[in-house]
C-alpha cells in the first residue's frame, strides 16, 4: 500500500481543514495516510478517519501551528518562543529565519508522497507549509495545494 504524508497547521474551523477532512476520507481506504500537525488543538481532530495515523512534531514546532492566544494557555514560554520568531521574521525574512528554526526537525520515515495542505502565508507571516514537504521530507512525490491566488501566495 503506497504511503503518503498529509501536511497541516491544525484542524481548526474552517474551510481549508473541512476540505482537508474529505480528502482524508476519501484517501484513507486505498492508501497507508500519516497525517502531520503543527497543533495538537481543534474542533476538528475528533473527525479525522480511525485509519489515518495522526503525528505530532515536537511541541517547540507548534509555534507555527498555534496562535499567540492557543500558546498562551498551553505554555508561556511557547508563547515567548513564538514572539521571538516572529521579531527574527520581520528582521531576517520569513524564508531564512524558518529554514534555520526547522533545521534540526526531522520527519521520520520514508513516503510516496508527501502533500502540504496549507500553503505559505503572505509576506511576514509563519506560515511555511509547503517548503516542510521540500525541506524536510523524504518522498517521490511533493505535492502543495493552493486554496488561494497561486500568485499572490
Amino acid at each position: 500500500m503506497k504511503k503518503i504524508l498529509v501536511i497541516a497547521y491544525n484542524l481548526h474551523i474552517g474551510g481549508i481543514q473541512k476540505s482537508l477532512l474529505n480528502l482524508l476520507n476519501y484517501l484513507c481506504n486505498d492508501y497507508d495516510i500519516t497525517l502531520l500537525l503543527f497543533s495538537n488543538k481543534g474542533e476538528y481532530l475528533s473527525e479525522i478517519p480511525k485509519r489515518v495515523r495522526i503525528l505530532f512534531p515536537n511541541k517547540k514546532y507548534f509555534v507555527v501551528g498555534m496562535s499567540q492566544k492557543e500558546l498562551l494557555k498551553e505554555s508561556f514560554l511557547l508563547f515567548l518562543k513564538r514572539l521571538v520568531l516572529k521579531a527574527k521574521i520581520n528582521v531576517f525574512g520569513r524564508e531564512k529565519t524558518l529554514t534555520k528554526f526547522l533545521k534540526k526537525f526531522t520527519i521520520p520515515g520514508e513516503y510516496d508522497a508527501c502533500i502540504s495542505f496549507q500553503q505559505n502565508g503572505p509576506g511576514k507571516s509563519m506560515l511555511f507549509g509547503a517548503n516542510y514537504c521540500s525541506l524536510k521530507v523524504n518522498s517521490k512525490i511533493k505535492v502543495a495545494f493552493l486554496h488561494s491566488d497561486f500568485e499572490k501566495a
